[in-house]
């Protein structure tokens, strides 16, 4: 039958009968129970007597051991002795020593505990990621020395690391009874480290684990969206990159790859950032973050763009190599309705919006054309019927003629025309038009119109009878919480650029029909 725990013997465990004459000198006693183990009853059961006096014990809740501090600074090295009485307080159980002052300590052995890696982690594997370890430093005599025992730099500890790591392992700040390493950088491939801690000329030696995570140790190039074009401007190729397990690496963890400077880039044919070895050239945020951006396309049509993306290291050497065909320079060849076409009949006051941009020969919205274009074509803009509505959207700057409203913009100008919200205010019954023109060769004689697309507002009486209805809201994005989103599309102020016109930006819209289902 079980029976409760009793304490049957005390003795005591210092590795001598001498201590260290020091301003702290641990003496510990095993006191044991009934079944031979250390007995668990706490530090205020016992009483010790030191040299007559009382004095307290604490248990050590790791070693199951009692420990007595004591204060030998004052006395005589190798001449004084401590008479120590400890006993279980109201009981028979007891036992005496009397222990020799020594010289002072000196550290003559080091231990060290098991390696304790971040929560849940096995090995150190993140940047960051800290690894901590035990030390107990031992003294001539076999004795623990305690902090503040002597003087913190006959007890600091230092480490030597192999094999070398490229500073990515380093010693970082611990405390007395713990040493901590940190990988202070991703490192290439998995591996195990040695690290020798030395305080003073007693040394001991431990195994540091670490994992490749999220560095590159293979790149690819991904799929470019569209063309390269002569003249072209703030172009982008997409990476693609691998660590060592063959995961495929986030725009964000490319992106901090190359502010480690990872890896070697070079461009041929085209002007790109070229600092610290080409990594500048790939952007750190925003939309194209963790891809090549190219500022300028300098190759002539039908020359090529040459791409050389490499990672060059001690244990990891890969690269991979792309040629672009460069295509003709860029130029207008239509005008395309951006979104909905707007209501074409309103009411006295209501509002309706139209927006068009330019489409190049490979179907992408241009901007702006080379210099040498710049007298080819043009963007004209006509605005009719402006007492029955009022027209804003383009501002004045492109404005030629004020009746009837005109608007041009030259080839290298496009960007000032595509997307804007072109507006109709109604005033009074009647209707007005926006009429936008592609001209190629204007004011030549071999002038031609490329494309016409308008759009019409009649404005009708209050007294018409409408069905209304609000459009479907298409899908709505996180974009403050977005790392991807510019910083600008996030402002919550009216500006330039702010959340409410963002790319990601949605309007609610309320249309109306007559009984004839016109909008």
């Amino acid at each position: 039958t079980a029976e409760n725990e009793k304490v049957t013997k005390l003795s005591f465990v210092n590795a001598s009968d001498k201590i260290a004459k020091s301003a702290k000198v641990i003496v510990k006693v095993k006191a044991e129970n009934q079944y031979g183990e250390n007995a668990s009853i706490n530090g205020g059961s016992y009483t010790a007597y030191v040299a007559g006096a009382s004095q307290a014990l604490t248990r050590n809740e790791d070693t199951g051991l009692l420990e007595l501090t004591l204060d030998t600074s004052a006395k005589q090295s190798e001449i004084d002795v401590i008479p120590v009485n400890v006993f279980l307080t109201n009981s028979s159980v007891s036992v005496q020593k009397t222990l020799k002052v020594g010289t002072e300590p000196y550290v003559t052995k080091v231990e060290l505990g098991t390696v304790k890696y971040p929560t849940g982690k096995t090995t150190l594997s993140s940047k960051g990621d800290v690894a901590e370890i035990g030390i107990t430093r031992y003294d001539q005599y076999g004795d623990v020395i305690p902090d503040g025992a002597i003087a913190a730099s006959r007890t600091a500890y230092d480490a030597v690391i192999t094999p070398y790591s490229f500073d990515a392992l380093k010693l970082a700040t611990g405390d007395y009874d713990t040493v901590k390493i940190s990988l202070d950088k991703e490192v290439e491939k998995a591996g195990d480290y040695t690290a020798t801690i030395y305080v003073g000329s007693a040394s001991a030696t431990v195994t540091v684990k670490t994992e490749s995570s999220k560095v590159a140790n293979k790149v690819e190039f991904g799929s470019l969206n569209g063309v390269l074009a002569h003249g072209d401007t703030n172009k982008y190729i997409p990476i693609v990159a691998y660590d060592a397990k063959g995961n495929k690496l986030s725009a964000q963890d490319i992106a901090d790859q190359a502010a480690a400077k990872r890896f070697s880039l070079s461009v041929s044919g085209a002007t790109v950032a070229t600092g610290n070895n080409g990594n500048d050239a790939i952007v750190q945020t925003g939309e194209h973050k963790g891809q090549i951006k190219l500022d300028s396309i300098d190759a002539s049509a039908n020359s090529v763009v040459f791409v050389n993306l490499g990672i060059y290291s001690a244990n990891v050497q890969n690269n991979a190599q792309q040629s672009f065909t460069i295509q003709e320079a860029r130029k207008p060849e239509t005008l395309v309705l951006d979104g909905d076409k707007p209501a074409q009949k309103a009411l006295v006051g209501a509002t309706a919006t139209v927006k068009w941009f330019v489409k190049d020969q490979y179907g992408e919205k241009l901007g702006n054309t080379i210099a040498d274009y710049d007298g080819d074509y043009k963007v004209l803009v006509t605005v009719t019927g402006t007492t029955f509505a009022d027209f804003t959207g383009l501002g004045s700057t492109n404005l030629t003629q004020a009746a009837p409203k005109t608007y041009e913009y030259t080839a290298t100008n496009l960007k000032d025309f595509n997307n804007m919200d072109l507006k109709l205010t109604a005033l009074g019954a009647g209707t007005a038009k926006v009429e936008a023109k592609l001209i190629q060769n204007p004011g030549k004689a071999n002038e031609s119109t490329l494309k016409t697309v308008d759009s019409s507002m009649e404005v009708v009486a209050n007294t018409t009878e409408l069905t209304y209805s609000i459009k479907p809201v298409s899908d709505l994005y996180a974009t403050l919480d977005s790392g991807v989103v510019k910083d600008a599309e996030k402002l919550l102020t009216p500006a330039t650029e702010w959340v409410f016109n963002g790319s990601l930006g949605r309007k609610v819209e309320i249309t109306a029909k007559n009984t004839s289902g016109d909008a």
